[in-house]
């Protein structure tokens, strides 16, 4: 799980030296990918997730070189439109690898919180990607701004859950080493 919450911290943000992110996309899914193959064991879904990741890899290594928020040309836009569909379909994965891993805990406040944010997540990103194919027909564009803060929003809480699932424990635990009863 360490790995999986590097990994989109990595994604999520971009600091940018000249035209090169010196925190790029492809090391971040590389962590998440990582991550996903070390919890295949336990979760055969996340086998999945971290051959997608490995995907990501190599579709994101262009955001490395250009800053996709400042480039207006057509083909860039459509990249950066199939970049975060396919952003969604790996967040999709790694849900369903956090609401196993919630059921397996049984702990019933994140098993909640998770499906609360996998909703109201999968459900704004959806529409987000929906009001861009229309953007364009748009006169004005100051509305792309508030999505654009709203997003980064969904992507810090996606985040924060991430996290409090890696800090939780199981609620019953059971013993590792079955004791002898006299």
């Amino acid at each position: 799980m360490n790995l999986i919450f590097w990994g989109y911290l990595f994604v999520l943000l971009q600091f940018n030296i000249e035209m090169i992110d010196i925190l790029p996309d492809p090391i971040g899914y590389c962590l998440i990918a990582s991550g996903c193959f070390g919890l295949r064991e336990h979760y055969p879904i996340a086998q999945k997730a971290g051959i997608f990741a490995v995907g990501m890899i190599f579709v994101s290594i262009p955001t490395t070189f250009v800053n996709l928020d400042g480039v207006i040309s057509f083909g860039w836009g459509i990249y950066s439109a199939g970049l975060l569909f396919l952003k969604l379909i790996l967040a999709y994965a790694v849900f369903l690898i956090l609401k196993r891993i919630v059921e397996d805990y049984e702990h019933t406040a994140l098993i909640n919180r998770t499906n609360t944010v996998f909703t109201f997540y999968m459900t704004f990103n959806l529409l987000s990607l929906a009001f861009l194919s229309f953007s364009m027909n748009m006169p004005s564009h100051s509305w792309l701004a508030v999505v654009a803060i709203l997003t980064f929003i969904m992507e810090i809480i996606f985040i924060v859950l991430i996290r409090a699932i890696r800090n939780a424990e199981p609620v019953h635990a059971e013993p590792i080493i079955d004791a002898p009863i006299n």
